[in-house]
């Protein structure tokens, strides 16, 4: 966290550098843009520029696929005045970040192309009988629907029951089976009969 007016263009440059970073906040610090190097820290799921002189919502931060959070509140986004992201959605500006593409935050698909096949907090739900994987993508395989792969069950169905390389490890106590399935009978359990010590508990 670097605020009121503490942040220097060196600092700019050793923060994009931090590839690993993973919440940034840069706040009142009076900064008119971000700098392109940001778009090079691919893990950051939580970045704010609140409180600051932007004028447009930033391209460079549209790339980064992890991010979860973003709030660019209080800025001078295109007039006199400081107008929230909220505002700007409603009243028909242009960009490519989750704010205005999400159909949840009220993006016009008749006026332009909004996010579809995303899903979460700031998208809403799958279609029926998708899952919302952890990264916030529908779909229909293990990679999406499985609760040991971080499945989303608020945004989605998710599929319980079932383990190994696709599906993740069973709860405690449960054994994986050799056909992928978790259970606490003699036959999942057994190690001859194909238990999969990776992904539960086997004898």
């Amino acid at each position: 966290t670097i605020k009121n007016k503490e942040l220097s263009d060196d600092d700019l440059n050793y923060i994009c550098k931090l590839k690993t970073l993973k919440s940034l906040t840069l706040k009142n610090n009076e900064l008119e843009s971000i700098p392109d190097g940001i778009n090079e820290l691919t893990n950051l799921n939580q970045l704010s520029v609140t409180d600051n002189k932007l004028k447009e919502v930033p391209t460079e931060i549209s790339n980064l696929k992890e991010l979860s959070l973003r709030d660019l509140s209080n800025n001078c986004f295109a007039c006199e005045t400081a107008i929230s992201i909220d505002d700007k959605i409603k009243k028909g500006y242009c960009s490519t970040t989750v704010e205005f593409c999400s159909p949840l935050q009220g993006c016009q698909s008749e006026f332009g192309t909004c996010s579809t096949g995303r899903c979460g907090k700031l998208y809403g739900s799958c279609p029926e009988g998708q899952c919302c994987s952890k990264k916030g993508y529908c779909g229909t395989t293990s990679g999406y629907c499985s609760i040991g792969n971080e499945c989303q069950p608020k945004y989605g169905k998710c599929v319980e029951g079932r383990c190994g390389a696709n599906w993740g490890k069973c709860p405690s106590s449960q054994y994986c089976s050799k056909k992928g399935y978790c259970g606490t009978s003699s036959s999942f359990c057994s190690t001859s009969k194909g238990c999969q010590s990776k992904y539960g508990i086997c004898k």
